[in-house]
């Protein structure tokens, strides 16, 4: 493993088995290369049309990255501004960021509750086998499936904005570690949530595919008992050297849920309803 002060130097492969011919993971900027973007709330917006009503999963935006590298990301970011929920403790909604690795298809996500393990939680988790954390914040298991979940209590307020973040920290041949962390974008003070390490073969985080999603996590009888939220994401971010690459919005997929609905612009900024008001 190699660090430099500021940086990650790192001369390992993307491709598993292909280390020697494959190409070099980039140098990413550990607290440099990611800014923290000053954002003004939007107009509430028009609804937005979606599609896939019915289908397995949760209410989710999709997101695309014009011109980004065919071969990842180093760092991104996601931009999540709670703006209320109802019934106070007892509403148990999740508001996330969610991609993969480059290779194998392994999910990793970002997020936000009002009622998680620590009350307001913030979390980082990777999926799968083969991952592993020295984070005191981390423990081993995602979704009670293989993996590793970070998570930490963060005291967010509504109506504020939190950029979300994961970083490529440090490589050696093996592997790649990963951290997640949340910064109040008012103040800029960043927390950081916790480190995960996967291995080398996973290659960087995606560039193709993102997105942002709105889970009740908790099982309800009826859609009556599912209390009202809203979440107003901005568009995420993706990095490669410090380059930035900005998302656009794919698609919105309904998927189940109760209530859900879509508001915004339809291109880089949404605002998302679940439950009943």
């Amino acid at each position: 493993m190699i660090r430099k002060t500021g940086s990650v130097v790192i001369a390992a492969c993307l491709a598993a088995g292909a280390c020697a011919a494959g190409p070099s993971l980039p140098s990413a900027m550990r607290g440099m290369q990611i800014p923290v973007e000053r954002v003004a709330v939007p107009p509430h917006g028009p609804a937005q049309a979606g599609k896939n009503a019915g289908s397995k999963g949760s209410p989710n935006i999709a997101w695309q990255f014009p011109g980004a590298p065919s071969d990842g990301f180093d760092s991104v970011r996601i931009t999540i501004s709670p703006r209320t929920y109802a019934n106070g403790n007892k509403n148990y909604i999740y508001w996330a960021f969610d991609s993969h690795f480059e290779h194998g298809g392994f999910t990793y996500y970002l997020g936000m509750q009002p009622n998680g393990e620590f009350g307001k939680t913030a979390l980082f988790s990777a999926f799968g086998p083969g991952t592993n954390s020295q984070s005191a914040s981390c423990k081993k298991g995602a979704d009670n499936g293989a993996g590793t979940s970070c998570h930490i209590h963060y005291e967010w307020q509504l109506e504020h904005a939190y950029e979300l973040t994961a970083e490529l920290v440090a490589a050696d041949e093996a592997t790649t570690t990963w951290e997640g962390a949340i910064v109040d974008v008012a103040s800029g003070a960043r927390t950081v949530i916790g480190q995960i390490t996967v291995g080398v073969e996973r290659g960087l985080l995606s560039s193709s595919w993102a997105v942002t999603f709105i889970e009740y996590f908790r099982h309800v009888k009826s859609c009556a008992d599912e209390p009202f939220s809203e979440v107003l994401f901005y568009h995420p971010v993706g990095y490669r050297n410090g380059k930035e690459y900005k998302g656009t919005v794919s698609s919105f997929n309904m998927n189940t849920g109760c209530g859900q609905a879509f508001y915004g612009n339809g291109k880089d900024y949404v605002y998302g309803d679940v439950g009943q008001p």
